[in-house]
Order: C-alpha cells, then structure tokens, then sequence
C-alpha cells in the first residue's frame, strides 16, 4: 500500500510497515526511498499514553537481516515530531 505518510515528506511516497503499542505509547513506521540517493529512510512517530507525539527523547534503529543475522543498527534523528534514519534496505530481512 502506497500513500503519502508523515510531515517531513509531503511530496514522497511513503509505506506504512508497522504499527505498535507497548506500555502505552504508540510506534508508527514508515519507510521512504530515495533512488537518487540509493537509500531508505525508516522512520517512526511516536505517542505517549496521553496520545500527544514523543518529540523528545533518544531513538534507534536495530534492523536484522534473516536468514544470515546479520545487524544494522543506527541512530535516528528527530524530524517535526517523528524520528528518523538512513537504513539500507539492499537484503530482505525482519
């Protein structure tokens, strides 16, 4: 499924991947492509149990490639309410 998602990107196609709550605060991802930079940016918004976004606060990313396990692990930064990374995406994985 694809549509615009986030503020930081308007004019990008973005798909929504997951969405989760754990002790109350909401996790929202997306992921964008950007060929001209032969990359992917994984992005997340986060809400508080009060339901207002998370813009304050230390994110990261751990992405793991199956079968071979291999780890991508990355620091996001903050963007207009949501946080976000440069991810490469080249493998299949979790």
């Amino acid at each position: 499924m694809n549509f615009v998602c986030g503020e930081e990107y308007p004019d990008r196609p973005g798909v929504h991947i997951h969405k989760s709550t754990v002790d109350g605060y909401g996790f929202d991802y997306s992921l964008y492509h950007f060929p001209e930079r032969n990359t992917w940016h994984l992005m997340v918004t986060i809400t508080g149990p009060e339901g207002a976004r998370v813009d304050q606060g230390k994110v990261g990313f751990l992405v793991r490639g199956d079968p071979d396990g291999s780890k991508q692990k990355t620091m996001a930064m903050g963007m207009k309410g949501a946080y976000g990374a440069d991810m490469d995406m080249a493998e299949k994985g979790v």
